[in-house]
């Protein structure tokens, strides 16, 4: 079970790190980090991004929307 603080210290190490790596790293659903997160966006410590990953191909028939990126902010860079 990973704890707000275990979240908190792995993130401010890291910086920055796709949602699905986070998920990988602590062995969770997305869905449940991000409730997670929730807790540190409200104070203004943690952005979740959507972005658009490049592909390695040019079909555009793969139907993948945006990764969520985590990135956890300084507190002179909070909104």
């Amino acid at each position: 079970m990973v704890t707000l603080t275990e979240l908190k210290d792995f993130l401010s190490r890291r910086g920055r790190i796709p949602l699905m790596d986070l998920a990988h790293h602590f062995n969770k659903d997305p869905a449940v980090l991000r409730d997670m997160l929730a807790h540190w966006e409200k104070k203004g410590r943690v952005r979740l991004t959507k972005v658009a990953l490049p592909c390695s191909t040019q079909c555009s028939g793969c139907g993948s929307g945006p990764s969520e990126v985590c990135e956890w902010l300084d507190p002179s860079q909070a909104r």
